[in-house]
């Protein structure tokens, strides 16, 4: 990671250090960009460095942007991705906390000040991060039911425990040393950067602390040009196939091998993502994901709902989905 801008001078938010840097990397979002901004601004407790990274974008964002003063520092560069977005707004960050905010999204009152806090409380040198919990909306910001990361319970593994349940890219609040430390996110995947993070961030030692609260809304428009949407990306099937086993290959340096419950997990994960590859038309690279799945974990790799797992193990994961989608439009018929 190259050096930080203005590393060589005190930060400062009007004449004060810097406590926290709100990075925001954004394409395309004139609509949503404005109730982002003015989400973190309405933060004067905290009073937070602002920097948007403007990743391409072919409307107003920066314009938009720039227009809300010199609290806001506006970052411009080619299209480049989320991840490398991030990474040059931590770059750019003076803060000894951060947090990553997509320009969709918006911060819920008081919760960068109370997670700000509840981080100090850990204490200077603590190797931990805190995180909230995400609200989930659509487009016109009415609550949306979605599963939340479940906390991690005394004496599990906090490997496993990431691995199932890692918690969505803008809950926690993250020390900037321990980023720079891990090497922030991962430029090379176009998807599920945050989990990767966090993985790392697990494996070199760091403990993810939940204190239960909303800490932003998390817009789930999928007709929206989210910056970190979509599936595949780039024509790119494999890719998660080989995040999983370059994971695996991580855990094994720092552990000495995989332990059976990790096993499991890894095994599902790709069985969950190789039905996904495989309804988007890519077959051959859906038998690689399930291949490798089974290598993993047998049989208890297979995952969904019944009557898919028996199905899948039996008839073949393609087969399966068939079925699937049939039994899916007979029940939708007799409704």
């Amino acid at each position: 990671m190259t050096q930080r801008a203005g590393a060589d001078k005190a930060p400062t938010t009007h004449g004060a250090p810097v406590q926290v840097s709100v990075v925001i990397p954004a394409y395309n979002a004139a609509g949503t960009i404005g109730d982002c901004l003015g989400s973190v601004l309405a933060d004067e407790e905290t009073d937070p460095e602002i920097v948007v990274v403007d990743d391409g974008s072919t409307d107003d964002t920066a314009k938009i942007a720039r227009g809300f003063g010199g609290r806001v520092v506006v970052e411009q560069g080619e299209h480049r991705g989320a991840a490398a977005a991030r990474n040059r707004g931590l770059q750019r960050a003076q803060g000894t906390w951060v947090k990553f905010l997509d320009a969709d999204d918006a911060l819920v009152p008081g919760a960068l000040a109370r997670q700000l806090k509840e981080a100090r409380a850990l204490g200077a040198h603590a190797r931990s991060i805190v995180y909230g919990d995400a609200l989930w909306v659509d487009a016109h910001d009415r609550p949306l039911e979605a599963p939340m990361p479940a906390p991690r319970r005394p004496g599990k593994d906090p490997v496993l425990h990431i691995l199932t349940q890692s918690p969505l890219t803008s809950c926690p609040l993250h020390r900037r040393d321990l980023l720079e430390e891990v090497g922030g996110f991962d430029e090379g995947l176009t998807k599920g950067q945050e989990h990767d993070l966090h993985l790392r961030l697990v494996l070199a030692g760091v403990e993810l602390v939940h204190h239960p609260g909303w800490v932003y809304r998390y817009r789930n428009d999928n007709a929206g040009p989210r910056i970190s949407a979509r599936f595949v990306k780039n024509g790119r099937p494999l890719e998660h196939l080989e995040t999983i086993r370059r994971h695996c290959a991580l855990i094994r340096a720092a552990r000495g091998g995989l332990s059976r419950p990790v096993r499991r997990a890894l095994g599902r994960r790709l069985w969950s993502l190789g039905r996904a590859v495989l309804r988007e038309g890519y077959r051959e690279a859906a038998t690689e994901y399930f291949d490798e799945a089974r290598r993993l974990a047998g049989p208890l790799a297979v995952s969904g709902r019944m009557p898919y797992p028996p199905l899948a193990w039996t008839v073949g994961a393609e087969r399966a989905e068939r079925s699937m989608e049939a039994l899916r439009r007979w029940r939708e018929r007799l409704r």
